[in-house]
């Protein structure tokens, strides 16, 4: 029997794979799914506050702060105090943690093909701007919390 169409269980179903894969693949690292987001926003913004942090992803500062934590057990990242503003913490990646990336890609492409396979370019771009467009329109239910 087939269920309803729902995006919330299409999304939910997506995550879990994608969460389950993360966690098997890097389990051999000690991390788990948490620390890939954490270190994929940290290549693309290096030295972003734990406040900013948090906020691009999507979680609360005691997780972040947890999920750091693991990370500078492991020589991967460091937090250094703001010095214009003491009040701020900004993250950085070691050179351990840097060496980590292209393993951390090669991670993530092959999930994405895996989950992209049979589509055609157009397609893939297609429901990218898709889900950057349900992203934008559910922002708000975030900010009302």
């Amino acid at each position: 029997m087939r269920y309803s169409r729902s995006l919330g269980r299409e999304i939910t179903l997506i995550t879990r794979s994608l969460r389950t894969y993360l966690d098997r693949e890097l389990e051999e690292l000690s991390l788990g799914s948490g620390h890939f987001f954490l270190l994929m926003a940290l290549y693309c913004k290096e030295g972003i506050s734990q406040k900013s942090l948090s906020d691009y992803l999507g979680i609360d500062k005691g997780t972040t702060t947890r999920l750091i934590r693991k990370l500078e057990k492991l020589k991967l990242v460091e937090v250094k105090e703001d010095p214009e503003d003491k009040r701020v913490n900004r993250v950085f990646l070691t050179k351990k943690g840097h060496e980590l990336r292209e393993r951390l890609k090669k991670i993530s492409d092959k999930f994405s093909q895996e989950a992209l396979k049979g589509f055609s370019g157009n397609e893939k771009k297609q429901l990218f701007n898709l889900l950057e467009k349900i992203c934008e329109n559910t922002l708000h239910f975030k900010e009302e919390l």
